[in-house]
């Protein structure tokens, strides 16, 4: 086993944008290195604490062996934002292998602090596996969560989200999944979470659809108050892994699909209007596509942070490297070019699982592992080219400050 923990190295850099915000970025190296039979994968990061200095970083590990085929998650903290500790398995999560062959995992974890309750909400998929059947071993899905209590120091046990027949506007709500989906409190406390499901089309495929819950937390429990309506898109594989943010009195909300990115608005933050493709101001289409996009809103403005073609990335799988953070003009539902900002750099790997945090409307942290390709390993005979490109399976954390 090759890696190894802590801040290995960090760099800081400062760019101006045309709209007069600087922004400072700082990247930090939480882990480096490759393993033998699995790559970390879906590192996504909070911060905690009633000053949102500490911070804590969720990751699962992802086998060599098959298609999305996940094993335990682990969290890794920080209380100086310098040391991190060592990658611990989160032991409430250890005992869900059901047998051999069936297992379930809960992976595309989401963490975020939730004020009220003074915990670490954790929303994500929980995996259901058939072992026997590789390299896909996907056989089913849910939407679950766990917490973390920074003044006990313990996790709570996997719970799964229960969720009405239909959406608003009668869509059957089948296999729902809360992974890698950015949600958004609000003020009393409640929350609302993004949640993907698969919706049957007349033509008898099933394709992703999506919809916001608004949800009760009382530190334990989610329960949910209501669901919106579902936005649908009836080619490829649906419009997916959304994520939600507030700017101003208007809800947004972002996700994906097979062939670009949309982005959809609401009012209540419940019900949206059709989502529109995401574009740059000067009507070019963003060049996002086949991965997920995530927000960062503050009195500076709203952000999204992406990745896109055309960056010089051909060689990174669907161009899921570098991870860019543009403003966005809330009045068009467009990015403005002028202010792109690389804030995770690329080094040959994708990055394209990430999370994104906004601490006190002064600065947002980054999260991601570099994803290497699960055949590459330091006992692969691609070892050489993987070194020679620079990434090694490393989990970067980048804090953007704005001034």
């Amino acid at each position: 086993m090759l890696f190894a923990w802590g801040v290995l190295g960090a760099c800081k850099s400062e760019q101006h944008n045309k709209r007069g915000t600087t922004l400072q970025v700082k990247l930090d190296t939480i882990i480096t290195g490759l393993n033998s039979d699995f790559v970390w994968s879906q590192a996504f990061a909070t911060a905690f604490g009633k000053n949102q200095n500490q911070y804590l970083v969720t990751m699962s590990k992802q086998y060599t062996e098959g298609s999305d085929n996940y094993g335990n998650l682990f969290f890794s903290s920080t209380l100086d934002g310098e040391s991190w500790s060592m990658p611990t398995a989160v032991q409430t999560l250890a005992n869900h292998h059901k047998s051999k062959r069936f297992d379930s995992i809960f992976s595309d974890v989401y963490p975020m602090w939730h004020g009220r309750s003074k915990k670490v909400l954790c929303t994500g998929k929980i995996f259901y596996y058939d072992r026997e059947q590789m390299p896909d071993p996907e056989v089913g899905r849910g939407a679950g969560y766990v917490t973390y209590d920074p003044n006990s120091l313990k996790w709570s046990k996997l719970e799964t989200l229960e969720f009405p027949m239909n959406t608003s506007n009668g869509d059957t709500i089948y296999r729902p999944s809360a992974g890698c989906s950015q949600r958004f409190d609000l003020e009393n406390g409640e929350i609302l979470l993004p949640i993907m499901f698969e919706k049957g089309w007349d033509d008898g495929n099933e394709r992703n659809a999506s919809f916001v819950a608004r949800c009760n937390f009382d530190g334990q429990k989610i329960s949910v108050i209501e669901v919106g309506n579902s936005i649908v898109m009836n080619s490829g594989r649906g419009i997916y892994e959304p994520s939600i943010t507030k700017y101003k009195d208007t809800y947004y909300l972002t996700l994906r699909t097979d062939h670009s990115a949309y982005v959809a608005v609401s009012k209540d933050g419940i019900n949206y209007d059709d989502p529109v493709e995401w574009k740059f101001t000067d009507g070019r289409v963003l060049g996002s596509y086949n991965t997920q996009q995530h927000w960062v809103s503050n009195s500076h403005g709203l952000f999204l942070v992406y990745t896109k073609r055309g960056a010089g990335n051909d060689h990174v799988f669907r161009h899921r490297a570098p991870l860019f953070m543009a403003q966005v003009d809330p009045e068009l539902l467009r990015v403005m070019p002028e202010t792109e900002t690389i804030v995770i750099p690329e080094r040959g790997a994708r990055l394209g699982n990430f999370s994104t945090y906004g601490i006190d409307g002064s600065k947002a942290i980054i999260a991601t592992a570099e994803r290497i390709e699960t055949n590459v390993t330091k006992d692969s005979t691609e070892f050489p080219k993987v070194k020679k490109l620079g990434y090694n399976n490393t989990l970067f954390l980048s804090t953007v400050s704005f001034e």
